[in-house]
Order: structure tokens, then sequence, then C-alpha cells
């Protein structure tokens, strides 16, 4: 199986082998957050999450509703680590 990879400010995908579930565990501890089935995103690069929606730019990725309210923690906990906002 192949995972794609999208990088802000490139065009073209990278593609790994693996799950997306196998990528989750490597990610433990880095500012990557499974937000649904399909995506993790950086916290670091997210400007809002509103009505389970996450915002990086003008992209739109949906948080699934089992993960809003831990999605949204870990980004408060982000920001407050972090000084945001």
């Amino acid at each position: 199986m192949k995972c794609a990879i999208k990088v802000k400010g490139m065009e073209n995908k990278h593609y790994l082998r693996g799950t997306l579930k196998e990528m989750e565990k490597l990610l433990i501890g880095t500012p990557l957050v499974k937000v649904h089935k399909s995506y993790i995103v950086n916290m670091e690069y997210v400007d809002s999450i509103d009505d389970g929606i996450v915002r990086i730019g003008d992209v739109r990725i949906p948080v699934s509703v089992r993960k809003r309210k831990t999605v949204k923690k870990t980004y408060k906990d982000y920001c407050a680590k972090n000084n945001i906002r």
C-alpha cells in the first residue's frame, strides 16, 4: 500500500510504502496528528479548526466526528506550548 504525502509549497506528492496507520505510529511525539482516516496534518501549519474542518491556507481537511474533541485539544495544547494566538 502507498501513502501520498503532500508537502506545503511543493506541487508534487511524495509516495511512501505503508499504511497511514503505520505512519501514525512513527509520528508519535511530533506535531503531526491524524485527523481523519485519510489525513494526517502538521499542527504547525493549521490556521484554524472549526466545525469539523482543519484549515491550512486555502485547503480544507475534514476531521472525523470521533477525533474532533481530541484534535481541538491537541491544537489548543500545541498553540499554548508554542505561544501561538
